[in-house]
C-alpha cells in the first residue's frame, strides 16, 4: 500500500518533467520578462502527505514560512539530499516540487548548481 501511495504522489512529477519543455519554456518574443506557467501539483490530506514524506522518504521540515492564506515548508533528508516543497492551507497539502542534491551554502557565498 505504501509503495502505491508513493507512486501516486510522485508519478505526476515524472510526467511534468517531460512536459516542461513545452509548457514551461519562455516565449521567444518575451525575453527578460516574467511570465506565468500553469503547472500541475500533487495535493492530498495534510496528514497523509506529511506521513508519506516523513516515514517513507525520511524527510523532515527545516524551513517554514507563512503566506497570506497558506504555509510553505521545505522538507529534506540530509542523508541523501532529497527535498520537497509543500504548500498547506487549512485542510490540504500540495507538493509544489521535489528533488535531490539539496546543497546548503554559507551566507555570502556564490550559489552553484
Amino acid at each position: 500500500m505504501k509503495k502505491y501511495l508513493l507512486i501516486i504522489v510522485f508519478l505526476p512529477f515524472l510526467v511534468l518533467a517531460q512536459d516542461q519543455s513545452k509548457e514551461g519554456s519562455k516565449p521567444k518574443d518575451e525575453k527578460n520578462k516574467v511570465f506565468r506557467v500553469d503547472k500541475p501539483v500533487i495535493c492530498g490530506d495534510i496528514e497523509i502527505v506529511i506521513k508519506t514524506l516523513s516515514e517513507e522518504l525520511d524527510q523532515y521540515p527545516i524551513i517554514m514560512g507563512l503566506g497570506d492564506d497558506n504555509k510553505i515548508v521545505l522538507m529534506t533528508n540530509k542523508d541523501n539530499s532529497s527535498w520537497s516543497i509543500i504548500e498547506f492551507n487549512e485542510t490540504t497539502a500540495c507538493i509544489l516540487n521535489a528533488g535531490k542534491k539539496l546543497h546548503y551554502r554559507k551566507r555570502n557565498t556564490p550559489a552553484k548548481f
